[in-house]
């Protein structure tokens, strides 16, 4: 008959090659973005200059079961900017939120995006080509 020490250490060896075979799992999954830029309709925000129009660029996780399987917490969420239809470019970020790209070439393409499609639609080709594949 094996002791309790025995059963214990069996035990707490079972448990960390159970947290190396997640940690490993987790490594390989990552989380797969998409990207959509619509119209903010929400009354949250007022904007006083008629030329200026606010757009939310939402990011939705599309593998949250798998993400989920290996322990990680997908991130979600969206940031609105400012859009300014005299310059043709969007001017500034309003308010809080997630903000998924901070690179300038990024807001570049996203205003030339809103400027051929003032109604938004997915730009999770470039934001995640922007953000480098995370």
């Amino acid at each position: 008959m094996r002791s309790i020490e025995e059963i214990k250490a069996e035990f707490m060896l079972a448990m960390e090659e159970e947290r190396e075979r997640k940690a490993a799992a987790a490594k390989l999954v990552n989380p797969i973005y998409k990207f959509t830029l619509l119209p903010y309709t929400d009354k949250w925000y007022k904007v006083f200059d008629p030329s200026c129009k606010l757009y939310a660029l939402e990011g939705e996780v599309t593998n949250k079961e798998e993400l989920h399987a290996v322990g990680k917490t997908p991130f979600e969420g969206s940031m609105v900017y400012a859009f300014n239809s005299l310059s043709g470019y969007l001017v500034m970020a309003v308010g809080g939120g997630s903000s998924f790209t901070e690179n300038p070439r990024c807001f570049v393409r996203l205003s030339h995006f809103i400027q051929d499609n003032p109604e938004g639609g997915d730009v999770s080709n470039f934001v995640n080509f922007y953000r480098g594949g995370k």
